[in-house]
């Protein structure tokens, strides 16, 4: 794929691919422009708000921090020194942001009034002048200090999220197959981050005292029916360092460490 292009270039060509904003992703695939998209929560609930939510399915979670996948929080700041303790303080305020719908009905939703005007970017710069408050990610509450900001509410926890148009979750046809193939290996790809696999030579009368040692997340097999066996294991990335000698202090011979691209749970 070039570095300009929004079409990345797959190996498989049942499939058409396009980078587009998360933010528009939900609306897509409510329409089947697109089948299937992966976008967040909190885009998700902002279509919802005008749109049709019902012709959305949530098919998997993305959830792996280590990927960049991770939880994001919108969070209502206000300016540190603010008089603002509580949501409520706000009524009658104005509160700038780029998720409109999601934060005028959370306002809707504890009967405080105020105004929720769009926000086309540098969000935080708006308090106090252009906004009282801001509702936005929080990325980290050092960074909101950068800014002199502080949260007072979480407005909505989203996770990253695979989403396919409703009619295509309830048809049987080989775009569903499709679908049902991308979420295995989507799913495998997250389970396998930060993991890696291992191939442990050793006697059998040690077998016992190794598996002992190796993390119980996806099971171990022996292999080899005489004295010398092969135990095949995953192990996470961090861990080697503290694992390989132990490995070798329980009988260990030669232990080779390979990586780890899918893991079909």
């Amino acid at each position: 794929m070039r570095e300009d292009s929004y079409y990345p270039v797959v190996d498989d060509p049942a499939l058409e691919c396009v980078l587009i904003r998360a933010q528009e992703m939900p609306r897509y695939v409510a329409e089947r422009i697109i089948d299937v998209g992966i976008t967040g929560d909190d885009w998700i609930s902002e279509y919802g708000a005008s749109g049709d939510p019902d012709a959305i399915e949530k098919v998997a979670d993305l959830l792996s921090p280590g990927l960049g996948l991770g939880l994001h929080r919108w969070v209502l700041a206000v300016p540190i020194g603010s008089a603002f303790e509580s949501c409520r303080d706000l009524d009658g305020r104005t509160v700038s942001s780029e998720l409109v719908q999601v934060t005028e009905q959370w306002f809707v939703e504890r009967g405080i009034h105020v105004r929720v005007t769009f926000s086309w970017g540098a969000t935080e710069l708006k308090p106090p002048t252009l906004a009282a408050a801001i509702v936005q990610p929080e990325t980290a509450d050092s960074q909101l200090r950068v800014h002199n900001l502080r949260s007072i509410a979480t407005i909505i926890d989203s996770h990253p999220r695979v989403i396919a148009n409703r009619a295509l979750v309830d048809e049987a046809s080989e775009a569903r197959a499709k679908l049902d193939q991308i979420v295995l290996l989507l799913d495998a790809a997250v389970s396998a981050h930060d993991k890696v696999r291992l191939a442990i030579e050793t006697q059998r009368k040690h077998v016992d005292g190794i598996l002992a040692l190796i993390p119980s997340t996806f099971p171990a097999t022996v292999l080899g029916d005489g004295e010398h066996v092969t135990i095949n294991a995953v192990a996470t990335e961090t861990s080697i360092r503290e694992l390989m000698p132990r490995l070798r202090a329980a009988g260990a011979g030669q232990v080779v460490e390979m990586p780890v691209n899918k893991i079909v749970p």
